[in-house]
């Protein structure tokens, strides 16, 4: 506690009588919630990182720890919150992808991205094969005598219905290196 804190140093050395209750534990003042974040920096050196998917970063409590950090003298945390640090623990990858017959196609992603799928019908123009062979799909899967039938007419297409999907990946990246006091 006394490396980081010049409150504990001093709380701690001989220069001050510290306030203690009556089984000898030493009295600090402070909001318990908050102090769990100063007291698990001070412990482990790693900055807090308060963040949610629906909320953002919590910065009511950044400053409830920013005070705390003041008045405990904790130059490096007073310093990564008045800078706003954590934004750099944090970071959001947006990724778009578009696919077209896209039916029965199956997507996996990791637990840590929010996905969006926005599917749409469109039509679909396909080339009609001028003596209705299923496989001839694609005008150049046509042979000769594919082209003889179809003669002096123009190429033939069909529309059919097919699926396009939009899917919008989301993903929050926390970037542990900007969480650890640089030493």
């Amino acid at each position: 506690l006394t490396t980081q804190s010049g409150f504990f140093e001093r709380l701690l050395s001989d220069r001050w009588v510290p306030i203690r209750d009556a089984n000898g534990a030493y009295f600090v003042d402070g909001d318990p919630v908050v102090f769990e974040h100063v007291l698990r920096f001070l412990r482990r050196k790693i900055f807090p990182v308060l963040y949610d998917r629906i909320k953002g970063h919590d910065d009511a409590m950044y400053l409830a720890i920013l005070e705390d950090a003041r008045y405990y003298d904790i130059p490096p945390l007073v310093e990564w919150l008045e800078q706003k640090r954590y934004n750099d623990a944090v970071k959001i990858r947006v990724r778009t992808q578009k696919f077209e017959g896209a039916e029965g196609k199956r997507f996996e992603y990791p637990g840590n991205t929010e996905v969006e799928v926005i599917p749409s019908i469109y039509m679909k123009k396909l080339y009609a094969c001028p003596r209705d062979i299923s496989v001839h799909d694609e005008e150049w899967k046509c042979g000769r005598r594919c082209k003889q039938a179809l003669g002096d007419r123009e190429t033939l297409y069909r529309e059919e219905e097919d699926i396009r999907v939009l899917i919008i990946e989301n993903q929050v990246v926390f970037t542990i290196d900007a969480c650890h006091v640089q030493e």
